[in-house]
């Protein structure tokens, strides 16, 4: 065996350690990535029977709030009972954000509309 046949070898050794060790890291991240969601869920399932109401011993799956959805100018108005002009007053003046622009019409969120209504009822 010369020189070269003997680096080559030596080479296919490394290689196939380098193989074991990548093998090995990439074992251990998934590893730790499920203990991370396991510990995140219980986290969850915790907060959820802290704040459940049911009374019960939170035996049904958790569940999440809604996601909270986009509306028009019209519909916020329509939602608070006050005009259009006042919709654009709140606006200007910050107390119901614009959360983005839709073809050019301005769409709020339903937790700002409804923190609008509450204050304009008095609640």
């Amino acid at each position: 065996m010369n020189n070269f046949d003997k680096l080559i070898e030596q080479l296919n050794l490394i290689q196939e350690k380098f193989t074991h060790i990548d093998n090995f890291l990439t074992n251990t991240y998934i590893e730790f990535q499920q203990k991370q969601l396991e510990k995140l869920i219980a986290a969850l399932e915790a907060k959820h029977t802290n704040m459940c109401s049911c009374a019960c011993s939170c035996e049904h799956p958790v569940q999440f709030p809604e996601e909270d959805t986009l509306h028009s100018a019209r519909y916020a108005a329509e939602r608070i009972g006050i005009s259009d002009k006042t919709v654009y007053r709140l606006t200007k003046s910050g107390m119901l954000p614009v959360h983005s622009y839709c073809n050019r019409e301005r769409r709020f969120l339903l937790s700002d509309i409804e923190r609008c209504r509450r204050y304009y009822r008095g609640e």
